[in-house]
């Protein structure tokens, strides 16, 4: 019988230890995040799609077709 008690305050143990774990994925600050993302679309998207994203990138001559 207290073999199982201490099983099961084991495996509560555990579980509250993964819970708390996991609470660091998901207060992710927004301000990071968007800076993050802005980051990441300057330095591969940009190119094509233009800083503020009007499909005026330096590239967008090369991937536009040309209707004459």
């Amino acid at each position: 019988m207290r073999s199982e008690v201490n099983a099961c305050f084991a495996m509560l143990l555990l579980l509250a230890s993964m819970l708390e774990g996991l609470k660091g994925f998901a207060s992710a600050q927004p301000i990071e995040v968007v800076g993050g993302g802005e980051v990441e679309y300057q330095s591969n998207c940009a190119v094509c799609h233009g800083v503020e994203a009007n499909g005026d990138g330096i590239m967008r001559r090369y991937l536009t077709l040309n209707r004459q």
